[in-house]
């Protein structure tokens, strides 16, 4: 068993979910749930307990999680005495995100990759931001949701993928199996939505009111997790990002574009100011990386 899947469990371990460990890892849920399974496999034990809405660590878990622990502390001290570690103090980037979801943006894998091929750079740390607050955290850099047009004043900007608002349905709602629907369609269904004045939230209110409709809105909260069990529970509706909806949700919900289109940017960001050389490093991979150039 390699030294990165103890780290990998480890900090699966602490987080208690796939998704908040692969974003912190740098790597897709699903890259990071066949690197544990295979460990399971390979001990011929469940280090977790998967039947709990939280993941928890299995009885047998918690006997081997010790000894994990220790493995990966003495592997990393020796590796600092033997002068392995060939960046004993790398340069710090601070980046922060406002999105549900990092991997189907492909910037889990920016960030990996980065890591990876520029050692002498390390990413600090990786929190939330709300769009609504103006970006006001100190973060070198951000990946965002905007709106074309409407884009925060006084940064420079990447656009790094497109995405589209939906309509997230359960699986047996009569227009389940729509190619497309309009939000006139939906103006006598429940709404579930996120939390309120969200980008996310204000986005959708004011599609409604585009559409001539007060929505009939039953429950507003942060977490998609809750959002999408209420969807199913109570037979109600969302507007979601339909990249991020069909990675978390896609098993349990019925995705439905909606008419007329209504597109959304993520956008990397940073302020208009001087880059230091790592962060004109970070700009430049991410232009390498995505294929794209950035907005002066």
């Amino acid at each position: 068993m390699k030294i990165e899947c103890l780290k990998e469990i480890i900090t699966l371990e602490k987080l208690g979910n796939f998704l908040e460990a692969a974003d912190s890892l740098y790597m897709s849920q699903s890259s990071l749930s066949r690197h544990v399974q295979r460990a399971e496999n390979e001990l011929g034990i469940s280090l977790f307990d998967r039947t709990t809405r939280k993941l928890t660590v299995s009885d047998e878990g918690m006997i081997w999680m010790p000894y994990m622990k220790e493995i990966v502390s003495v592997y990393d001290e020796f590796m600092k005495n033997l002068g392995l570690q060939v960046h004993e103090n790398p340069v710090e980037l601070v980046i922060g995100h406002s999105l549900q979801a990092l991997a189907p943006y492909k910037i889990t894998a920016l960030l990996g990759k980065f890591e990876q091929e520029c050692a002498d750079i390390r990413i600090v740390s990786f929190e939330t931001i709300r769009e609504e607050n103006g970006f006001e955290n100190n973060f070198d850099f951000a990946f965002v949701r905007e709106i074309k047009g409407k884009e925060a004043p006084g940064f420079h900007r990447l656009c790094i993928d497109e995405d589209m608002l939906v309509a997230i349905l359960p699986k047996d709602h009569p227009l389940a199996g729509a190619e497309q629907v309009t939000l006139e369609q939906l103006k006598y269904e429940e709404f579930v939505l996120t939390e309120k004045k969200r980008f996310l939230s204000n986005l959708c209110l004011s599609e409604f009111e585009k559409a001539g409709f007060d929505p009939n809105v039953v429950y507003s909260g942060i977490h998609g997790r809750n959002l999408i069990d209420m969807l199913i529970e109570e037979k109600c509706c969302s507007l979601l990002l339909k990249k991020a909806a069909q990675y978390l949700y896609g098993d349990f919900v019925a995705v439905v574009d909606l008419v007329p289109r209504i597109p959304i940017q993520i956008n990397l960001i940073w302020p208009k100011r001087p880059l230091n050389d790592p962060a004109l490093r970070f700009v430049q991979f991410a232009e390498n990386f995505f294929g794209r150039k950035r907005e002066e």
